[in-house]
């Protein structure tokens, strides 16, 4: 592993990693070029250590993806925690995804943003009507595979990258199994497929999944 110089952005980063929450400083708002090539390395070698346990070849690292994705976690917490008159600021620091939404992005931008969702909620709960709402619901629209949580789900799948992609389908399934996300699982076209791709072992894996019933309205 290279040695890596030490920069705040890069610790919250690890940080959050390791640990699942973020060590935040109010006053990061910019990061230097070599801070931001720190992060990069960095979820490169993390990126590669998760490949190892993909049941596929997994695609080439997205350097861009992973970079935009952290600093989007990082600023999100940021402004849950320590919120000043930052409205002006939101559009620069929530900046669109501009690079091609496929495969690589999708795995390199969750290294970080799997993590949005519980801030989400947490900022719902402090304040439904905050501007930065539905700025993360929408990028976790786009980003679905990060959206799986226990308590979230968005608006509607996108069955075609999801479900229909063979490689990315069983990490998708088994991130809602792993996630226990009941309100993924019973979504009408994950339900049957979670179902069968657990097999005989269903009910010792999750026994309170249960297929969705038709009801018929002529009973």
């Amino acid at each position: 592993m290279s040695k890596l110089k030490p920069n705040f952005f890069l610790d919250s980063i690890a940080h959050l990693r390791a640990h699942g929450h973020l060590i935040i400083s109010d006053d990061l708002l910019k990061t230097t070029k070599a801070e931001d090539e720190d992060i990069v390395l960095y979820l490169e070698q993390d990126f590669e250590k998760e490949c190892l346990s993909f049941p596929f070849k997994a695609p080439k690292f997205n350097p861009k993806a992973a970079l935009w994705a952290s600093k989007i976690v990082y600023y999100a917490t940021l402004l849950l925690l320590h919120r000043k008159d930052t409205k002006k600021d939101l559009d620069t620091m929530f900046t669109d995804y501009t690079g091609v939404v496929d495969l690589s992005a999708i795995l390199s931008v969750d290294l970080t943003l799997r993590f949005l969702p519980q801030v989400l909620l947490e900022l719902e709960a402090i304040d439904p009507q905050d501007p930065l709402v539905p700025i993360l619901k929408q990028i976790l629209n786009t980003w679905q595979f990060s959206a799986i949580h226990q308590t979230f789900k968005v608006e509607e799948i996108d069955k075609h990258i999801y479900l229909d992609t063979l490689d990315i389908k069983q990490l998708f399934l088994n991130r809602i199994i792993d996630k226990k996300a009941i309100n993924w699982a019973n979504d009408s076209q994950i339900n049957d497929i979670l179902i069968n791709h657990l097999g005989y072992y269903k009910n010792d894996i999750w026994k309170a999944l249960q297929p969705k019933t038709v009801t018929n309205e002529h009973e």
